[in-house]
C-alpha cells in the first residue's frame, strides 16, 4: 500500500468531496468506478450516507480538518492502533510506499514481485484547477495532535520505505 502525509490526505479529501455532486447525477463511468472501488457493501452505503449528510462545500477547510481524527486508521482494519500497527504492516505487507516518492515506491513494489517497471508509464497530475487554501498554523497543530497515531504510522511507513529501498537498490 502507499501512504500519504495525513494532513495532505485530509486536504485532498476535502477538495475531492467539495467537487462531488449528487451521486445520482454523476456520469455513469464515475458511478461504476466508485461502485467497483467500494462494491455493494456496507462501506459503500455508509459512504453514500455520509456524502448525503455532510456536504463539504458549506464548510471551511479549517473546520473540515478539525473533524478528521486518526485519518489513516479510517482506511485500516478495526483493531489496528498505536500499539500494534508495526506488527500489522510487517505481517500483511511485503513493503510500503509513500506518495511523495511515488515512482520510487512503484519501482520497489515491482522489484519485490519480480516485475519490470518503467517510470515513464506513470505521471502524477493533480487535476484540481482551483487555487488551494492552506490551513492556519493553529488548525495544523490541532490536526497533528488529533492524528498522533496516523503520524506514527506515516513516519513508520517512511522509515520502512527508505530502509527497503536502500537495501534493494543500494549501489555496491
Amino acid at each position: 500500500t502507499i501512504l500519504r502525509d495525513p494532513l495532505e490526505m485530509a486536504i485532498s479529501m476535502y477538495y475531492y468531496q467539495r467537487s462531488r455532486k449528487n451521486f445520482i447525477n454523476w456520469p455513469l463511468k464515475t458511478k461504476l468506478k466508485w461502485i467497483l472501488e467500494f462494491g455493494f457493501s456496507q462501506r459503500f452505503f455508509n459512504a453514500l450516507k455520509k456524502f448525503k449528510e455532510k456536504p463539504v462545500h458549506h464548510i471551511s477547510l479549517d473546520d473540515y480538518l478539525l473533524t478528521k481524527k486518526e485519518i489513516i486508521l479510517d482506511f485500516l482494519p478495526r483493531g489496528v492502533n498505536s500499539k500494534n500497527y508495526e506488527d500489522y504492516f510487517e505481517r500483511y505487507y511485503i513493503c510500503l510506499g509513500i506518495t511523495n516518492r511515488l515512482s520510487h515506491s512503484l519501482k520497489l513494489f515491482a522489484k519485490k514481485i519480480n516485475k519490470n517497471f518503467n517510470e515513464d508509464d506513470i505521471s502524477s497530475v493533480n487535476i484540481t484547477k482551483s487555487i488551494k487554501l492552506k490551513p492556519s498554523a493553529l488548525v495544523k497543530e490541532k490536526f497533528i495532535n488529533q492524528n498522533k497515531t496516523s503520524y506514527l504510522i506515516y513516519k513508520y511507513a517512511q522509515s520502512r520505505f527508505e530502509q527497503e529501498y536502500s537495501k534493494v537498490f543500494s549501489h555496491k
